[in-house]
């Protein structure tokens, strides 16, 4: 197994932003390809440092609020790729 290199991480979209409901960082879904692959739903929690850059963090748990109000953007997220894509990942 190959180390991760962030510079053939490429975000095809962002699906959707979930506003903190506890902490400071919201969740985040986005659609994204590594290497060239077919692409996939990536689901992390973001914050913002005070210069305004994003920094990220493993999802963890989440509170029954925070998997209510993500459902919808899964969804979206699968829609997203099957309807841009063509189909779904092998």
């Amino acid at each position: 197994m190959t180390d991760f290199d962030p510079t053939k991480n490429q975000v095809l979209a962002e699906v959707g932003y979930l506003e903190p409901s506890q902490g400071k960082m919201g969740i985040v879904v986005e659609i994204v390809s590594y290497d060239g692959e077919f692409p996939k739903v990536s689901v992390s929690r973001r914050g913002t440092k005070k210069d305004g850059a994003y920094f990220f963090g493993r999802l963890g748990r989440l509170t029954a609020d925070e998997a209510r109000r993500l459902c919808p953007l899964l969804e979206s997220a699968a829609i997203y790729i099957i309807t841009d894509f063509g189909s779904e990942s092998p």
